[in-house]
């Protein structure tokens, strides 16, 4: 279980350090999302990432969304 809640807090902190780098808040993301086609509420986007338990699916649209080509999955280890 201990195990589960780090991936949890790593896959959170991906989006979240994608998101700040990008400068896109929650409301940004939702119109981006939007735009490839999902639609997701800026309170929805919140509480999935937030609690950081959401399916590969929806990795990949978020990462879709915000642009990304790639992913160095070394720069977030969580401690």
């Amino acid at each position: 279980m201990e195990n589960e809640a780090l991936y949890a807090q790593r896959a959170r902190k991906i989006i979240k350090t994608e998101m700040y780098l990008r400068d896109v808040s929650y409301r940004d993301l939702s119109q981006l999302m939007g735009q490839i086609g999902l639609e997701e509420s800026e309170t929805q986007l919140k509480t999935k990432i937030n609690r950081g338990r959401f399916s590969f699916l929806f990795f990949l649209q978020v990462m879709d969304a915000l642009g990304m080509e790639s992913l160095d999955l070394q720069r977030y280890t969580v401690s």
